[in-house]
C-alpha cells in the first residue's frame, strides 16, 4: 500500500474516534448538540477543548438544543467551568429574552436552577461593579419586556430571582 493511502486511512480512523463534544465543535448542529453529555477530548489540550465560543454562537442563534447542551454541562460542572457555563446561559437573556424564557420553561419552569446564571454577569465584568449592576439591570429589563402570556409565570419567577444591587 502506498504511504499516502496509509496516512489517509489513519486519519480517517482517527476522525471516527472523536468524542461527541469534538463532533459538535466540528459540526454544531442541533443533532450533534443533543448527543453531547460532557466536554471530553480525545487528544486536544483541555483549555482548547473547553472553548465555549461555538456553543455561545449557536445559543445566540437561538438553537434550542445548544441551550439544552449548555444547561446539561452547567448542571454537572464545578468551579470555574460552572461559572463560565452559567454566564454563557445568561448571555442569551438580553438579545433573546423570549428564547431564554422558552428554554427555561422547558428545562426548569421554577427557574430555580438558573438563579446563579441570571445573576452571573460574566468574567468581563470582574472588578467593574457599576458595569455588573448595569448588566443585571439590563437583563431584568429584557425579561420584563417579554409579553408572551404563555411565558408569564416563568418570566415572573426568573425576575424574582434577580438580585437587587
Amino acid at each position: 500500500m502506498k504511504p499516502a493511502l496509509l496516512v489517509l486511512l489513519a486519519l480517517a480512523s482517527g476522525a471516527g474516534a472523536a468524542t461527541s463534544w469534538e463532533a459538535y465543535l466540528d459540526l454544531p448542529t442541533p443533532q450533534n448538540a443533543a448527543r453531547v453529555e460532557a466536554i471530553t477530548c480525545s487528544s486536544a489540550p483541555e483549555d482548547y477543548c473547553f472553548d465555549l465560543s461555538i456553543l455561545q454562537n449557536q445559543m445566540l442563534a437561538m438553537d434550542a438544543e445548544s441551550f439544552k447542551l449548555a444547561y446539561r454541562l452547567y448542571r454537572t460542572a464545578d468551579g470555574g467551568n460552572a461559572e463560565d457555563l452559567g454566564a454563557l446561559l445568561a448571555s442569551v437573556i438580553r438579545p433573546h429574552p423570549d428564547f431564554f424564557l422558552e428554554q427555561v420553561a422547558s428545562l426548569d419552569a421554577s427557574c430555580g436552577s438558573f438563579r446563579f446564571s441570571i445573576n452571573a454577569p460574566g468574567e468581563e465584568y470582574v472588578d467593574r461593579l457599576t458595569a455588573q449592576e448595569y448588566e443585571i439591570g439590563q437583563r431584568r429589563r429584557a425579561l420584563s419586556g417579554v409579553s408572551d402570556p404563555k411565558l408569564s409565570t416563568v418570566k415572573q419567577r426568573c425576575i424574582a430571582l434577580i438580585e437587587q444591587p
